[in-house]
């Protein structure tokens, strides 16, 4: 029996988002530097003959005079960028909301309230211990060796062969050895790790809590990291279950893991920080470092906001380039039809330099107003010498309403950024979004002054007794913010601080 098959039409109405050429290139420029749109404005240059140098040279640095009662004018028309497109990019906010796990946060570092080194943190540990002379030579030569992200590089036979030789301390591999897990036991954890698979695994150790049954899941995640590494950034969980075993009871009975305990331990993977020792190497708010090229520069006396324009000439379209396109159409309009092909690739060149040329000058606009209304809400705290207690809570939200765009453009334009205030200080655009805390009388601060007053507690507290968070959260309550223990140790984990347990161990 034959089957009839009915084909029906149905009209129907989809929207969808298209980008153009030139609001992907206006996106591409807005989330680098100053330092990287350099970079690709130089090889621009090279490879678009039509794009050149304007002569003569001028100043092409753009200054803003901000009003803080008219707001502000940037003096541009940007009416052809349409800043309430999409691009998809992870939202800054919410990466910090969903922070609820012991992970530095790649845009904070307190640094900011000190200028101690990795080096000296970790050589400070070291004097502090109970251990031999001779083992701390050796931590505190390990530690001078680790590389900028915390990790260790050398491999143990050179540096047992560096300290015999230049420091003459006559030691086996063995005792270097044991002056590694020494130094690996220090915080943050997961330093002096020898790969990232170590730098995770030393984490998830320091993360049991001593329960046997509890810790189960910090077994499964510490094996995955052992045997299972090249796998599990493969993504090819499934053939880890097949494998993985566990010891399961204190007998030592190893037992195969379900899916669901598998699936605990890689989210608890995915939570730990393959730089743990950022906090202390990428500082985010700097005094006189010269590795950092500010984005922005503003003078809070004069109160005047200018988008630096870097090493990057001023730019136009190549006369001669232009004058060969006139000449190739004249010739196509008397009857030349060779020259097509010349005419098609003047005009593609000749565009692609006009695309660039405008792309940068609606940059400079977008960065202008994004970085004006930041100044506009954090007004005090630019014009009050940078003190964290004048610092106002600041959503991407917020400043996507100031500046009439999307979150995802504010995004973009603070990632890796930096705005330098009257040549004293250096911040990260990303600095000055945090989040909102409502106190007792109804006033909203920034969540960057309740981790102030926590790192305070925490440093006046009596080491041989530490607060808990309990007990850090009652006197937070006790002067008016309104803070719960989940949170204060939220924010405890953010700074880099140990537990409560950790500190007295330490």
């Amino acid at each position: 029996m034959a089957v009839k098959q009915q084909i029906s039409q149905q009209t129907g109405q989809r929207q969808q988002l298209k980008l153009s050429q030139q609001q992907l290139l206006v996106a591409s420029l807005l989330e680098g530097s100053i330092v990287e749109l350099e970079d690709k404005v130089k090889k621009e240059i090279e490879s678009n003959p039509a794009l050149e140098e304007a002569e003569p040279h001028p100043e092409t640095d753009e200054t803003v005079s901000l009003d803080a009662d008219e707001g502000y004018s940037d003096g541009s028309d940007n009416d052809d960028y349409d800043s309430s497109v999409d691009y998809d990019m992870e939202d800054y906010e919410d990466r910090m909301s969903s922070a609820d796990h012991n992970v530095i946060p790649e845009d904070y570092n307190s640094a900011y309230t000190e200028t101690e080194s990795l080096t000296d943190y970790l050589d400070g540990q070291v004097d502090a211990i109970s251990a031999s002379e001779k083992s701390k030579k050796i931590c505190h030569y390990i530690i001078g060796s680790l590389d900028e992200d915390g990790y260790l590089q050398d491999d143990i036979e050179k540096l047992t062969d560096d300290l015999n030789i230049y420091q003459g301390l006559e030691i086996t591999q063995s005792e270097l050895l044991e002056a590694v897990l020494l130094v690996q036991s220090l915080d943050p954890a997961g330093v002096c790790a020898r790969s990232v698979n170590e730098c995770l695994r030393l984490q998830a150790e320091r993360k049991m809590s001593g329960n046997f049954s509890k810790d189960f899941i910090c077994r499964i995640a510490v094996a995955v990291l052992d045997e299972f590494f090249e796998d599990f950034t493969a993504k090819r969980y499934d053939r880890i279950l097949r494998r993985v075993e566990v010891e399961r009871t204190k007998e030592g009975d190893f037992e195969r893991v379900t899916k669901e305990e598998l699936n605990a331990a890689i989210e608890l993977i995915q939570g730990l920080n393959p730089h743990p020792c950022h906090i202390y190497t990428d500082a985010k708010y700097l005094r006189g470092f010269d590795s950092i090229t500010p984005d922005f520069y503003y003078d809070s006396q004069s109160d005047h906001l200018t988008v630096s324009s870097g090493h990057i000439p001023a730019l136009s379209v190549s006369r001669e380039y232009t004058k060969m396109l006139e000449q190739v159409e004249k010739l196509k309009k008397e009857g030349h039809k060779d020259r097509e092909g010349s005419e098609v690739f003047l005009k593609d060149r000749i565009e692609s330099a006009r695309q660039f040329i405008d792309a940068i000058a609606q940059r400079n606009a977008t960065l202008s107003k994004v970085m004006t209304a930041v100044i506009k809400v954090q007004r005090a705290f630019f014009q009050g010498g940078c003190d964290n207690s004048l610092l106002q809570p600041l959503t991407m939200k917020q400043v996507a309403e100031m500046a009439d765009c999307d979150i995802s453009t504010v995004s973009r334009v603070a990632n890796s950024k930096y705005i330098d205030v009257d040549h004293q200080y250096t911040f990260s655009l990303k600095y000055f979004f945090s989040e909102g805390i409502t106190t007792q009388s109804g006033e909203t601060v920034s969540n960057k002054m309740i981790m102030e007053t926590i790192k305070s507690l925490v440093e006046a507290e009596d080491k041989s007794s530490p607060l808990t968070d309990d007990a850090i959260a009652a006197t937070l309550n006790k002067q008016g913010y309104n803070v719960a223990r989940r949170t204060v140790a939220k924010y405890r984990g953010t700074l880099g601080i140990p537990s409560t347990r950790e500190r007295i161990n330490g």
